[in-house]
């Protein structure tokens, strides 16, 4: 079994599943489930009686890519999405995860707000001196772009999924052979001896004549295809470059603030100190009413004269309470609801009534306050006249271009419009756009949509600018002549012949090796290389040519003493040979059984639950919904 599990990463289930099965989530957020009737168009796919909608994909990969983009930084590039597949890979992870939803649900799996209440209460993230803290909470969910719902409704989706888990691994366990095979393959060493034979050592073997250049070429002209290119003139105008010539009316402002006076609303603060008393999940009404007298005892003493400052010391279980309470400037977005609604009738210097939340009871000094107010537009002019700016600037730039384009047509000196660029760009592919262009996936855009019957393209706005491209020259794809690219050709030739000569050789030496008809002191001589001894390593720890290819790896440990095997590399072949068979250094095993069992139990849940999400996934009808596209 653990053989099995080692050797076997790259088997049917597993190749599945690595692409189809995410066991965490990708994101914050989760999905709304739609059991029963859906209009098809918003169904990105249906999973048997439930649905994913477009709408809660497009939200996870929106997420998904803002903190790509936050992560990397300038790293960050569509190609790199492309290429990583993100759609593809949150599309496959959400089924999975609806699949194990609703297989929790028909085995009756589930989760009380209770429990989602204590996973969250535990997160370091969200804890302040060993103490959960509301408004951190909320504040950072906010930064994420993540709701507390969104937030909530994940963790109880990753707490069913591991009580799923769980009841699936229910029956496995790990014997005393596993145990010891698990060791042994950690810890077994062997050594090697063995010889580098290069490509380059065959090279005399291989034909170079112009008739088996011409050959290879005819065989394999679509290797030698090259794209359509094209070279054009251009010409581009930066939205901002223009700004300065556009004029901003009076009357513009006042009405673009009147539109848009939401943006600056300023949120309502709030200077408070808190005393906090926390309510255990699951605590029973009566334990509650309890609480609330306690804290209603302690507003009476407050009333009376005592200090906040000291009470809050004395009684607050908050994150505060060794400052005496005091939580400082709180913005109403951080706030809980219920402290929110709270705070709106009370005064500057007031004291509140217990308030009940889902995380305890509340009693709020109110020390000062500044209510939301909207910024009044003398304070927003440069804003709001920066925002017309760029709403009229890619027009005006658009415009202003379209005036060179028609002087540039009309053979007439070109008006001054601002800091125009131009250039010509070399002929180019669609996919290689050359660099150091304002805009480059512009240009090739417009060179490559040109019209046969066009030689100039209309003006078309880009992220920053606007452009427009005259056509100076064209090359359809095609295959050149085999002269035009002999050393092409030839290059290629040579690379195939000696990995294809290579190979033959390898096997070739390695039979006789194995029949006993040769020897590596022979074959080192025949060539003048060295025989290399390797030092004593375990899987972990092989030599270069066997890192990261765990088929050789494999066999090289399953070989035995005084076996032979090669290995073929991009530009050599490795011929060695086994000098003992695999050992283990026991010392350590007893120290070792309890981790080791431990981890063998969970390789072999992983592997059971692996087949078992195959098994529904086989089972279940999956369709894309029909107005749904990667």
């Amino acid at each position: 079994m653990l053989t099995y599990l080692r050797n076997k990463g790259n088997s049917l289930i597993l190749k599945c599943l690595l692409a189809f099965v995410a066991l965490t989530f990708v994101t914050w957020g989760g999905f709304s489930l739609s059991d029963g009737p859906n209009s098809a168009a918003r169904i990105a796919v249906q999973v048997d009686d439930s649905a994913i909608s477009i709408k809660d994909f497009e939200a996870r990969y929106s997420i998904k890519l803002e903190a790509m983009k936050k992560q990397l930084g300038p790293l960050f590039n569509e190609e790199l999405v492309k290429k990583m597949g993100l759609r593809n890979s949150i599309f496959s992870n959400m089924i999975i995860e609806l699949l194990q939803i609703n297989e929790s649900k028909r085995l009756g799996i589930s989760i009380s707000k209770d429990e989602v209440r204590a996973i969250i209460e535990g997160m370091p993230h969200f804890n302040r001196s060993g103490k959960f803290d509301s408004s951190l909470y909320f504040r950072l969910l906010d930064s994420n772009r993540v709701t507390p719902k969104m937030f909530e409704e994940d963790i109880k989706n990753q707490l069913t999924l591991k009580r799923l888990k769980n009841y699936v691994g229910l029956g496995v366990s790990v014997t005393e052979e596993d145990i010891l095979e698990s060791y042994r393959y950690d810890n077994d060493k062997i050594t090697i001896q063995y010889i580098d034979l290069g490509f380059d050592l065959f090279e005399k073997k291989i034909s170079t004549t112009n008739l088996k250049i011409k050959e290879f070429y005819e065989k394999n002209k679509e290797k030698f295809r090259e794209d359509a290119k094209r070279n054009v003139r251009w010409w581009y105008l930066a939205y901002d470059a223009v700004k300065s010539k556009i004029k901003i009316t009076e009357s513009e402002i006042k009405a673009r603030y009147s539109q848009t006076r939401q943006r600056y609303k300023v949120k309502g603060k709030a200077e408070l100190s808190q005393i906090f008393l926390k309510t255990s999940p699951g605590v029973k009404k009566k334990e509650l009413e309890k609480l609330k007298s306690s804290l209603v005892a302690i507003r009476k003493r407050i009333v009376k004269g005592e200090s906040f400052a000291a009470m809050a010391k004395e009684y607050s279980q908050g994150p505060a309470a060794k400052k005496g309470g005091v939580l400082g400037i709180v913005s109403e977005v951080d706030m809980l609801p219920e402290i929110r609604k709270s705070l709106a009738n009370m005064k500057k210097g007031g004291l509140s009534i217990p308030i009940k939340s889902s995380f305890g009871f509340h009693l709020l000094f109110l020390k000062d306050r500044k209510k939301e107010r909207l910024k009044n537009m003398e304070e927003v002019r440069s804003q709001v006249r920066n925002d017309l700016l760029n709403q009229k600037a890619p027009g005006y730039a658009k415009n202003m271009l379209e005036k060179v384009r028609y002087a540039f047509e009309d053979k007439k000196k070109l008006p001054e419009v601002g800091i125009l660029v131009e250039g010509e760009s070399g002929f180019f592919e669609k996919k290689a756009p050359p660099m150091f262009i304002p805009d480059k996936e512009l240009l090739s855009d417009l060179a490559f949509s040109l019209p046969e019957e066009r030689k100039i393209s209309p003006e078309k706005k880009g992220k920053n600018g606007v452009m427009f491209v005259s056509l100076l020259g064209k090359k359809n794809s095609g295959i050149p002549e085999f002269r035009s690219i002999l050393s092409k050709v030839k290059k290629k030739y040579l690379l195939e012949q000696r990995a294809k000569l290579a190979k033959e050789e390898s096997g070739k030496y390695l039979k006789e090796l194995s029949a006993g008809n040769s020897s590596l002191e022979k074959i080192s001589k025949n060539f003048e290389v060295e025989i290399l001894n390797a030092k004593e390593f375990s899987r972990s720890s092989v030599p270069k040519f066997f890192q990261g290819n765990r088929k050789e790896i494999s066999i090289l440990f399953s070989l035995g003493k005084n076996k032979f095997g090669n290995v073929l590399l991009s530009d050599k072949f490795v011929l060695y040979k086994v000098m003992r068979d695999p050992e283990s250094n026991m010392k350590n095993f007893d120290k070792q059984k309890a981790e080791i069992r431990k981890r063998v139990l969970e390789e072999k849940k992983n592997l059971l639950y692996n087949r078992y999400l195959e098994s529904l996934r086989k089972s279940s009808k999956i369709m894309v919904g029909p107005g749904f596209k990667l």
